[in-house]
């Protein structure tokens, strides 16, 4: 049996909302920069990947070892990833955090069809 049209477009259009309501729980949006012990930075790297918190991951130059950017529900959640997750890693000596105020344009951008 082929199911009806209109019974397909309910079912995509309530995917959709319930994904929607999933992104704007997630609201808090933090910049990470963390310092690393040179001969462990692939070893944190491969265990910052495995936090489902950690959306972007990025070995850059410059003052910092590790970008990384969070997203959670709030201050409590952020506090716990931080504090009992990425600084427990070995190898992670320091971190330095940015909380986003505001996104004026990118793939969390509200008034755009960039957000995912």
């Amino acid at each position: 049996m082929v199911p009806d049209v209109g019974y397909i477009h309910i079912v995509k259009d309530l995917i959709e909302r319930e994904n929607a309501v999933i992104l704007l729980a997630k609201r808090l949006l933090a910049m990470v920069n963390i310092f690393v012990e040179s001969p462990l930075l692939d070893n944190v790297v491969a265990e910052l990947e495995k936090l489902p918190s950690v959306e972007e991951l990025y070995e850059v130059t410059g003052e910092f070892d590790i970008v990384s950017v969070i997203v959670c529900s709030d201050i409590e959640e952020f506090r716990e990833i931080l504090k009992n997750r990425i600084m427990k890693i070995e190898g992670v000596k320091s971190t330095v955090t940015s909380m986003v105020l505001h996104t004026h344009k990118g793939p969390r951008h509200e008034n755009g069809e960039t957000r995912q």
